[in-house]
């Protein structure tokens, strides 16, 4: 059933056709399924426990040359608070493919955090799957590296680096982010000297926040403990410095040609305009008369995975040396 551009709608008819006894599956691109219509999941969905899946793919910075309308970094910490919802950011297709049926088998509400396609594939045969248990893919006793969806195949890179230079690291994948694997956290805080956390997400609400476990458990956190992801900035930038320079979004208030053809509007464009998009500006009466030309320069996703790797590295390095 095609609902068009209505979130709001389609949550609710999702609603009404599982309290009929159906299993339903709702889906769009990245924030508009979990954001636009936060509140007929909460009311409608939720506070039912009706038996509604919400899909979404792009999660993260997947759409980065679309702009932050189109990204998902809040998503996982603003569904994890709802009642009855179970969150799980599969970390490959594999991982997907047995998420969706676990779901299907599970009684309630859930939210499954897809990629935009095309990741690597980590699992091949042989996975035991169970929502609430993280799978171990390495075994280490230095670090543990605690990854959540489309970021388990850059910490598995990591881990294979970190390996040349002697040190070797934990990878767990913590697909289901609500309810954590908390055994498994505690198992790394207790039997290595730093964690990890990687995640397409902000650092606020994501896996991140999640490390030490369910509240009123405390166990022995290791001294360094490191969170990777996004930050709040990530949505209000100037050009000066941060996620700019790194490609993944272009101000066009910096080059009038970035926004419109016309010549007589593009000034006023200029002035009024953040990250572009690759659809037409809005800001022309007429679009055919007004064609927009956007010269978004070319992400290469390789350059992208070795700064981040990079980042990675070195933060896994700062927290060997504090631990030493």
């Amino acid at each position: 059933m095609n609902a068009g551009v209505a979130e709001q709608d389609m949550t609710g008819i999702a609603a009404g056709l599982a309290l009929c006894g159906k299993i339903v599956f709702t889906y769009s691109i990245a924030n508009f399924p979990t954001l636009r219509c936060f509140e007929q999941i909460r009311n409608d969905v939720c506070y039912h426990n009706a038996n509604v899946k919400v899909v979404s793919v792009g999660g993260g910075l997947a759409y980065g040359a679309l702009g932050v309308t189109h990204h998902a970094t809040e998503d996982i910490a603003v569904m994890r608070t709802l009642p009855n919802m179970t969150v799980v950011a599969p970390g490959d297709a594999f991982e997907a493919e047995l998420a969706t049926r676990a779901l299907v088998a599970q009684q309630g509400p859930a939210y499954l955090r897809l990629g935009r396609s095309g990741e690597p594939r980590v699992h091949w045969d042989g996975l035991d799957f169970q929502l609430g248990k993280s799978v171990r893919l390495t075994e280490g006793s230095d670090i543990t590296l605690i990854a959540t969806g489309t970021m388990l195949y850059t910490a598995v890179q990591v881990a294979e680096r970190l390996s040349q230079d002697g040190i070797q690291a934990r990878v767990l994948s913590m697909h289901t982010v609500k309810p954590l694997d908390a055994e498994a956290v505690h198992a790394a805080a207790s039997e290595t000297a730093a964690i990890v956390t990687i995640e397409e997400h902000s650092i606020l609400g994501g896996l991140g926040s999640r490390r030490g476990g369910d509240p009123g458990r405390t166990p022995r956190v290791p001294s360094s403990v490191q969170t990777l992801g996004s930050t709040t900035d990530v949505h209000f930038f100037s050009g000066k410095s941060g996620l700019p320079q790194r490609g993944l979004f272009v101000d066009s208030r910096r080059d009038p040609q970035l926004t419109c053809r016309d010549d007589r509007n593009r000034q006023k464009h200029a002035n009024s305009f953040g990250a572009p998009s690759r659809y037409a500006c809005g800001r022309c009466t007429n679009r055919k008369e007004s064609p927009v030309t956007f010269k978004v320069p070319f992400v290469d996703p390789k350059a992208q995975y070795q700064k981040l790797k990079s980042e990675i590295d070195g933060a896994i390095g700062d927290c060997l040396t504090k631990e030493i």
